[in-house]
C-alpha cells in the first residue's frame, strides 16, 4: 500500500490507497480511468460528480471486494482529508464498468480579498497537467502507475458565467477568480461555529500529525459559517494542544460572506522530545479560538475546548473505525502501514550499533551492494538472534473504546526483552536491514505479519520470523516465508514500503539515548560465523 501526496481539488489519488490491496491479473496496458467533475457555485461549495472507470476484470475484482457501491464510497470518504464532503448517492454501473459518486463539499474555494477567491492545491507544481483554463471551466489531466497498471485521471472545474478573471497561479498553485455572492445563495442557519476533535491521537506518529499532506489525520477541524446577513472581516482562527504544542498560527480568511462557510484544520506541531517519552496514555485539552469584525466594526471573539486522548508511545489503534463498525478487513486496519512505517528505527543508534556488530560477526559484508553479502547478514543475524535466545511471543491485544490495536514494540525494545509479537519481530527484521542499506518491507494478512528483505539485485526474501526460538534454520523461515508471501499476493493484504513510506515523511520517533554498553549490559554474544 503506497502513500500519495493529497491534492485538494482532485482526490484521484485516494482510490489508489483504497484499492491498491486488491491483486489484479491485468494486461499492461489495462487503464483505470478517473473524472471530477465540480459544479462550484458562487458561495465555493461544490457538487462533484466522480466517476472511476475500469478494465472489465478490475471492476469485477472491485465489484465483488466491495459489494454496496457505499461501502466504496465510505471508504473513500475516509480519505477525504478533513474537507467537509457530503456523500449524496453511490452507484455500479455495469455496462460502462464504473462506480458513479455524487458528492457536496463546503467551503472549496475561500476568499482572499473582497470579491477574490481561490482554490488551493496541495499537490507538487507539476503533478497535473494544466489542459484549459478560461471564463467557465478549468480542465487538469494526470497520469500515473498505479500497483494494477497505469491510471488516467481527469478534473473539470466548471464555474457559473458570472465569475470573472478565471486564471490558474502558477506561483500560489492555485486557481483564482473574481466573484460577487448571489443574494440567493445564501442560505442562513444558526450554525456559527462547530469545532471537531479527533478522539486519539498516537505518540508514535508524532512526526506525521504535524505534516498537511496526511490530511486525514487532522487532530481538530472547525466549520465557521456566516450565519449573519452580511459580510464579516478579518476572521481568523488558532489552535493549541495544551502542554503538547504551541498554539498555530493564525488561519485568515479576509472576508466571509453571508452563508458561507470556512473550513479550517488543525496539524500540530508536538513536542517530539514529550511524544518519544510517552509510558502510558494521558489526557490533554485541545483550545481553538477565533476572532473577526462584524458589519458594524464590533470585534467578536469565542473560544472552546475538547479532550483528546493521547496514547503510550508503545499503543497504536489500526483503524478511526471502532471494532464493530469496520465493513472490511482494510477499513479495520487502514493505520497500520503507516504505523508500522513509523516504528522501523533504522537509524536508532541502538540499531546501528546492533548493525555493525552483526556485520563483524559476518566479517564485514557489504549487504547493500552484493547479494551473497547481504543473504551472510540476514544469516548472521538469524544467528545472532538464535544464539541470544530472542523469541517469537503471542500478541497482547489492545481496546482502546472498541478500537482494535496493539502494544508493538521498537526493535530496540525486542532487543530489551529478547522476545516479541510477530509484528514486533517483522518491524525488528526491517529496521535492521534497513540499518545496512537493505530495501524492507512488512507484508500485513489477517491475523499476521512478516518481514521481506529485498536484496540489491531485487530479489525479495520473506523471513518468517516466528519460527525463532524452535531450532530453525534461516532457510527454513525464508522458505516458510515464500510459502506465505504467495498466499498473501491471492488474498487481502498490505505491501508496506518501509523507505517509501518515510521518504513521503513517516518518520519515527527520536528514541531516548541508551549507554553505550547495552548490549554487555543484556548479556548479548556476538559469536562469528563458521568460517566456510
Amino acid at each position: 500500500m503506497k502513500p500519495w501526496n493529497r491534492f485538494c481539488l482532485l482526490a484521484c489519488l485516494t482510490i489508489w490507497t483504497v484499492l491498491a490491496t486488491v491483486t489484479f491479473a491485468e494486461t499492461p496496458d489495462a487503464m483505470v480511468r478517473y473524472r471530477d467533475e465540480y459544479q462550484l457555485d458562487s458561495l465555493g461549495n461544490a457538487r462533484i460528480t466522480r466517476t472511476m472507470q475500469f478494465p472489465p476484470s478490475i471492476y469485477a475484482s472491485v465489484k465483488r471486494k466491495t459489494q454496496d457501491p457505499m461501502m466504496l464510497s465510505r471508504s473513500l470518504a475516509a480519505q477525504m482529508d478533513w474537507h467537509e464532503i457530503k456523500i449524496l448517492s453511490s452507484q455500479f454501473q455495469d455496462a460502462q464498468c464504473q462506480v458513479v459518486l455524487e458528492l457536496e463539499q463546503q467551503g472549496l474555494a475561500r476568499t482572499i480579498g473582497k470579491g477574490e477567491w481561490e482554490i488551493r492545491s496541495k499537490a507538487p507544481a507539476g503533478q497535473m497537467e494544466l489542459i484549459t483554463c478560461c471564463e467557465d471551466r478549468v480542465v487538469f489531466h494526470g497520469a500515473a502507475q498505479s500497483e494494477w497498471g497505469p491510471m488516467s485521471a481527469t478534473f473539470r472545474l466548471q464555474l457559473p458565467p458570472t465569475f470573472r478573471n478565471v486564471h490558474f497561479d502558477t506561483k500560489a498553485n492555485a486557481i483564482r477568480y473574481q466573484a460577487e455572492p448571489l443574494a440567493e445563495a445564501a442560505e442562513l442557519t444558526s450554525r456559527t461555529w462547530q469545532l471537531e476533535t479527533a478522539p486519539r491521537l498516537m505518540s508514535s506518529l508524532a512526526k506525521v500529525y504535524g505534516d498537511e499532506q496526511f490530511g486525514q489525520l487532522w487532530t481538530a477541524r472547525s466549520l465557521f459559517c456566516n450565519s449573519d446577513d452580511q459580510p464579516i472581516e478579518k476572521f481568523q482562527i488558532r489552535f493549541r494542544l495544551e502542554g503538547y504544542s504551541s498554539w498555530s498560527p493564525w488561519k485568515r480568511t479576509p472576508i466571509v460572506y453571508p452563508g458561507q462557510t470556512v473550513v479550517e484544520a488543525f496539524f500540530p506541531v508536538l513536542d517530539i522530545d514529550q511524544m518519544s517519552q510517552m509510558d502510558g496514555s494521558r489526557q490533554a485539552s485541545l483550545l481553538a479560538e477565533y476572532r473577526y469584525v462584524d458589519a458594524e466594526g464590533n470585534q467578536i471573539e469565542e473560544s472552546d475546548s475538547a479532550r483528546i486522548q493521547i496514547l503510550a508511545r508503545n499503543e497504536v489503534v489500526f483503524s478511526r473505525h471502532a471494532a464493530n463498525d469496520a465493513v472490511n478487513w482494510e477499513e479495520a486496519n487502514e493505520f497500520l502501514p503507516m504505523v508500522l512505517a513509523s516504528f522501523c528505527t533504522s537509524n536508532d543508534p541502538v540499531i546501528q550499533q546492533l548493525a555493525g556488530r552483526i556485520s563483524g560477526m559476518a566479517n564485514g559484508p557489504a549487504a547493500s551492494l552484493a547479494n551473497e553479502d547481504a543473504v551472510r547478514y540476514l544469516a548472521a543475524t538469524w544467528k545472532f538472534l538464535e544464539d541470544n535466545q530472542v523469541a517469537y511471543q503471542t500478541s497482547p491485544s489492545l481496546n482502546v473504546d472498541q478500537h482494535f490495536g496493539q502494544h508493538i514494540k521498537y526493535a530496540r525494545d525486542v532487543l530489551k526483552n529478547k522476545a516479541g509479537t510477530c509484528i514486533d519481530l517483522a518491524v525488528f527484521w526491517a529496521s535492521t536491514a534497513k540499518a545496512v542499506g537493505l530495501k524492507s518491507y512488512v507484508v500485513v494478512i489477517p491475523g499476521h505479519a512478516f518481514p521481506v528483505i529485498e536484496l540489491p539485485n531485487g530479489s525479495r526474501i520473506p523471513v518468517e520470523a516466528t519460527l525463532l526460538g524452535k531450532g530453525h534454520t534461516l532457510e527454513q523461515a525464508v522458505s516458510k516465508g515464500n510459502q506465505e508471501l504467495e498466499e498473501a499476493m491471492q488474498g487481502v493484504h498490505f505491501l508496506v514500503d518501509v523507505q517509501q513510506y518515510q521518504d513521503s515523511g513517516v518518520r519515527p520517533l527520536d528514541l531516548e539515548r541508551v549507554s553505550e554498553d547495552f548490549f554487555e549490559k543484556l548479556d548479548y554474544t556476538f559469536q562469528p560465523m563458521d568460517q566456510e
